[in-house]
């Protein structure tokens, strides 16, 4: 199953801009005793208030530019191009890697067309159709693949809806020797509010079962406190939400926007107080308990400032894209086909595969964290699992 995601890069400078922008976060991992720089994102915004450039940083003894993503808006303020580029470190300039077209009718999402560059021109990838019923509510995502003449038939997913017109059940069918085929069933269920409770994923295999499910609590204001995460055969994960309950998150520009009209389909826009931090926790098993993995820190008072010289950090560079991820990520940058293993941050091997240039890893069996893909010669990428 394939989706498009938004993220990504570029080298800029700020500093104290007042405090009615969100413009900053950084991500830092536990070890065990100290808290360590992971990456981060700077953000910038039109005069309607639109994420326009979000630019990502990892952090290797300073501030480094890794990528950017640059956004273009219709008139109705929704999105119809995101452009993702990475840093080349050898010709100290960001380079186009993919972007995402959207076209609308009426005000809804019409059709996505992914395009990746390569050999300086942008290539077709795939193409993603929506239908709607009676009610405006998209029912069907029609989803294709391009051969290299035409698109053809690659997945499509199918939405029903429960009283209160809630997405109840999305199911994902593979096109495979021209039929559809199961693949994958997400099943909702909500509170009394209307707010998501549970989102739990079954994998056809024969028959449907379960491998994941994630947990909601909101407060009665409607601000998202945790999700918390359950898959089998791999320890469970948990997020919490920290807020600043004396501001409205609607009194500062912010980069969480619905862009699309999609962005808060299934569930709600989570931040109503000011969003100040998440913690990120991973279960046990010996203590029988939550432990601190990582944290982000959102800063509405000034942005990353990079040092005078954008490191380079090496001549070819394996890419995962997106990055964090929910369920796929794209490897690019292999000259050949690699084998490449997954470890846990406390080395323990997760999973070893063989992976081509452009080729997708499935992590939906992951749990939610930070892995390390250590491929050839020692090149080592630093991926996080994140819902």
């Amino acid at each position: 199953m394939k989706k498009t995601t938004l993220m990504m890069l570029i080298l800029f400078t700020m500093t104290l801009q007042g405090q009615n922008k969100l413009l900053s976060s950084i991500e830092e991992y536990y070890d065990g005793s100290t808290w360590e720089n992971i990456q981060g994102s700077n953000y910038e915004y039109d005069s309607h208030n639109n994420l326009i450039i979000q630019t990502y940083f990892s952090w290797n003894l300073d501030w480094e530019i890794s990528m950017k993503v640059n956004y273009t808006y219709n008139v109705n303020n929704k999105v119809t191009e995101d452009l993702y580029q990475f840093w080349n470190s050898t010709s100290n300039q960001l380079e186009n890697f993919t972007k995402n077209s959207y076209t609308y009718t009426s005000g809804k999402p019409a059709e996505t067309i992914n395009q990746k560059w390569e050999n300086n021109q942008w290539v077709n990838k795939y193409k993603y159709v929506y239908t709607y019923n009676n009610d405006n509510l998209p029912i069907l995502s029609m989803n294709y693949a391009w051969d290299g003449l035409q698109w053809v038939n690659d997945d499509r997913e199918t939405l029903t809806y429960n009283a209160n017109n809630k997405v109840a059940e999305i199911l994902s069918e593979d096109w495979v020797n021209s039929e559809w085929k199961n693949d994958y069933k997400y099943v909702y269920t909500y509170d009394v509010n209307n707010k998501i409770s549970t989102e739990i994923t079954y994998k056809w295999n024969g028959s449907w079962g379960e491998e994941d499910r994630t947990e909601y609590v909101f407060d009665s204001n409607g601000n998202m406190l945790s999700q918390t995460g359950y898959y089998l055969g791999n320890s469970n994960d948990k997020t919490e939400y920290i807020y600043d309950f004396s501001s409205f998150m609607s009194n500062f520009i912010h980069p969480f926007n619905d862009k699309t009209g999609f962005d808060y389909f299934i569930v709600d826009f989570p931040y109503v107080n000011k969003l100040l931090s998440t913690n990120g926790f991973i279960f046990n098993s010996l203590t029988n308990s939550f432990e601190i993995n990582n944290k982000t820190t959102y800063n509405y008072d000034n942005a990353i400032v990079l040092s005078n010289e954008q490191f380079e950090i090496e001549n070819k560079k394996i890419i995962a894209f997106p990055n964090p991820a929910k369920s796929y990520i794209e490897i690019s940058g292999l000259d050949k086909s690699e084998n490449y293993k997954i470890y846990t941050v406390s080395g323990i091997e997760v999973d070893k595969v063989t992976v081509s240039d452009n080729e997708k890893i499935d992590i939906q069996k992951l749990s939610n964290g930070f892995y390390f893909l250590k491929f050839n010669k020692g090149r080592v990428v630093k991926i996080l699992k994140k819902q």
